[in-house]
């Protein structure tokens, strides 16, 4: 074997080595945190973090679909909160949520609709009931061109509670834009910005009724600011907690459905004899034959 090749085989073993133990003692190890958005649980539940932060006070709490799960589910000692859109609601599922209240559940609904003067209604059959209407809040009153004051950083415009035995109000942050009124004064207590009021709680028979103007401050992107989930955890304490915020109403037909199938019957049999009636039994009339 040729020596000399040998010698700077070695050689580039040797630097090779140095150059590696020289870069592995100057090299700093770390952890790198990929953030790769929201799970496809969470993007399906808004309220997931909500329903976390109420197991971890100890409070069972389950989701539900529809009201049929009131059949089951007794009033007192839960909690059940209306979260979603709820436009299709009967008169009759009204009057069901309310008997359940009444028996000693605790109802939390969001008010949907505006009230009206001129027909005396908003349209929420549930908010109508209990009477408490919702509003949109004034406008604060604008200072005139030569009162103005230098722009600063405006604070925002935060709900406050105060609770016995606490010198210090507790603050959430409500969509400020809509007012809930009693009119009856009905509300045990309520909860105000400095525009308007965004909570009201009333009692019903052995139960109670908790309206809010909006729940988006306990959705996953809001529920850790100020005290908004302490908030949640205080409206629903010491009870079983039911959300229901994939409202899945039933619509006209599915009522008319299961109460009037005679009619509906009826009225198809009733259209298609009218369509038999005007469609055309017989063909063109024909032309006589020529006498040839």
């Amino acid at each position: 074997m040729n020596r000399p090749l040998l010698w700077v085989g070695l050689l580039l073993a040797c630097l090779l080595g140095a150059a590696g133990y020289y870069a592995w003692s100057k090299a700093i190890p770390y952890d790198e945190v990929v953030d790769r958005g929201p799970s496809p649980e969470a993007l399906a539940n808004p309220y997931l973090a909500a329903e976390h932060f109420l197991r971890e006070q100890g409070l069972a709490v389950e989701q539900a679909n529809s009201l049929e799960r009131l059949t089951t589910l007794p009033g007192k000692g839960n909690s059940l909160l209306l979260l979603g859109e709820r436009s299709n609601m009967s008169p009759r599922q009204v009057e069901q949520l309310l008997a359940w209240a009444k028996s000693g559940g605790h109802l939390l609904l969001v008010a949907e609709a505006l009230w009206d003067e001129e027909t005396g209604k908003s349209g929420d059959l549930l908010l109508d009931r209990l009477d408490i209407h919702q509003t949109l809040s004034d406008e604060p009153e604008e200072l005139a061109p030569t009162e103005k004051k230098p722009l600063k950083k405006k604070a925002p415009d935060l709900t406050k509670l105060y609770v016995d035995n606490e010198t210090a109000p507790a603050y959430f942050s409500f969509d400020t834009d809509f007012n809930l009124i009693d009119p009856k004064h009905l509300a045990q207590f309520s909860a105000n910005s400095a525009r308007s009021s965004h909570l009201m709680q009333l009692d019903l028979g052995r139960g109670r009724v908790t309206v809010i103007t909006d729940s988006d401050l306990w959705k996953t992107q809001s529920i850790g600011r100020h005290d908004n989930a302490w908030l949640l955890w205080y409206l629903t304490q010491g009870t079983g907690v039911t959300l229901l915020f994939n409202s899945d109403f039933d619509d006209l037909f599915t009522l008319l459905v299961r109460y009037f199938p005679q009619a509906l019957v009826a009225l198809i049999a009733l259209i298609a004899l009218a369509l038999w009636r005007a469609g055309m039994r017989q063909g063109p009339i024909q032309p006589p034959p020529p006498n040839a």
